[in-house]
């Protein structure tokens, strides 16, 4: 590996910037050290720099894949302390990829076999983002799309989430696929090239094993709006009879300990935007993506309420899903299932079953209401009782109905947002009680309406 070390004021000079009235090339992060290496073991590499492009020259680095990377790298060191309130944004515009790949790649060190995110620009014209969610762990992809050149592309992570963008021949943002990965509180981030493989297109023993490339016109943009949580909180609140869990964030944390019914703490979120209202109390400003679990696997029948608004009108990519029954056994991925509620588009509301690893949807009802884009305070309530279900939405019953066939009859519960801009103010797990089971039928899958025989209750509870 060789190191270089490249200090680089100007572009941190945004004073000057703004009274030339251009931002190319804009770096907003503060931090004014570029560093270049390139990773393999016989790779080598050069960068050279100017007002508004980055050019690197790559020879024999085959790809960032597999477990262990071979690739030239531009980068700065970039903080990134408070996970789901921090926020990182790089886009550049590349003009032509002759042969290789190259792009933007966010990773958690410098090892070749580190944590990382790269999204990836081919010269067939392919658009990927690849990452890698442990430590000398295996490489993972998604398709993001195909382009031509000059192509402009962005990656953006907030907390563990990144999304992909690039635009189109009509100048329009697409959106790739999100995915999911943990690079800690401090990440590397910059442009890389690799020179590819000999079963590449463009790629030729003659030319030694190289390639060259040009970044131009970038940003990279970095913001944190984190707010401690409240100092020696207690929650007075009452507790409601059958309360299975209740979260009002008003102790400013998801992740406070000890968990209890009324402290939930939240498995893949430490940090998380929590603003104060008008009238003094916490809520959940969610943006972006993510999904997360609460909750026991063997809830059974249950009510969910959720106080939510939508701060912003919501893009026609924006999804709020409220899990119910939530199934995963993580040796048998196939067995994943849930019932899921959803508000798309601004006034829908869709309840699907998810089965066979959520990849099989099956559609039970949609209904369309008032459009809740409108910046006021909602409730979304959902119950499962047996192999019943209910939706209502602020008091009113919108979907119902029964799953006669091969029902989730129990399961935790998650929230999962897709780009989402969403407040949440309170979620309230409910307890509905069954008079004549209890819960005993949900586990058998069978006596929902009459009551099980004795030696059948016996047998199981030997």
């Amino acid at each position: 590996m060789t190191l270089i070390r490249i200090t680089w004021k100007l572009l941190v000079l945004l004073t000057v910037l703004i009274f030339v009235g251009t931002l190319h090339a804009a770096d907003k992060t503060g931090q004014d050290e570029w560093r270049f290496a390139s990773y393999g073991k016989a790779a080598k590499g050069s960068v050279t720099m100017d007002s508004n492009t980055l050019t690197i020259k790559t020879e024999n680095t085959k790809n960032a894949f597999f477990e262990s990377d071979e690739y030239s790298f531009a980068y700065k060191e970039q903080p990134f302390l408070h996970d789901d309130c921090s926020k990182s944004v790089i886009t550049v515009k590349i003009d032509d990829i002759k042969k290789g790949s190259a792009g933007i790649m966010m990773r958690s060190t410098d090892s070749q076999s580190s944590v990382n995110v790269h999204l990836e620009a081919t010269a067939t014209g392919d658009l990927f983002v690849f990452f890698r969610q442990q430590e000398g762990g295996s490489t993972s992809y998604r398709r993001v799309g195909y382009i031509g050149f000059p192509v402009e592309i962005r990656l953006t992570r907030q907390g563990n989430s990144f999304l992909s963008h690039y635009k189109n021949a009509a100048d329009e943002w697409i959106k790739g696929p999100a995915v999911f990965v943990d690079l800690g509180e401090t990440h590397l981030s910059g442009f890389y090239a690799c020179s590819g493989n000999d079963n590449q297109i463009g790629y030729d023993v003659d030319s030694s094993r190289k390639m060259q490339v040009t970044f131009r016109d970038w940003t990279i943009e970095n913001s944190d709006n984190f707010i401690p949580a409240e100092d020696n909180f207690v929650d007075k609140e009452p507790i409601a009879p059958n309360t299975l869990l209740r979260e009002n964030f008003a102790d400013g944390s998801l992740s406070n300990v000890p968990a209890s019914v009324v402290n939930p703490v939240w498995n893949g979120i430490k940090f998380a935007e929590l603003p104060y209202a008008e009238d003094g109390s916490r809520y959940w400003r969610k943006r972006g993506n993510g999904i997360y679990y609460l909750g026991d696997k063997k809830w059974a029948d249950y009510e969910v309420a959720v106080r939510l608004s939508f701060p912003e009108p919501a893009m026609s990519t924006s999804e709020f899903s409220v899990q119910m029954r939530y199934q995963n056994i993580a040796m048998y991925s196939k067995m994943l299932k849930y019932y899921g509620v959803s508000l798309k588009n601004g006034n829908e509301i869709i309840l699907n079953k998810y089965k066979s690893g959520g990849n099989t949807i099956e559609p039970l009802q949609k209904v369309k209401v008032d459009s809740y884009n409108d910046g006021s305070m909602h409730e979304l309530r959902i119950r499962v009782m047996d192999k019943d279900y209910e939706v209502l939405w602020d008091g009113e019953s919108v979907i119902k109905g029964s799953d006669t066939k091969e029902p989730i009859t129990y399961g935790n519960i998650g929230l999962k947002f897709t780009d989402c801009d969403i407040n949440l103010y309170r979620i309230e797990v409910t307890e509905i009680k069954d008079e004549i089971n209890g819960n005993l039928d949900n586990y058998l899958l069978d006596y929902y309406d009459t009551k099980i025989p004795d030696y059948i209750i016996k047998q199981y509870l030997k």
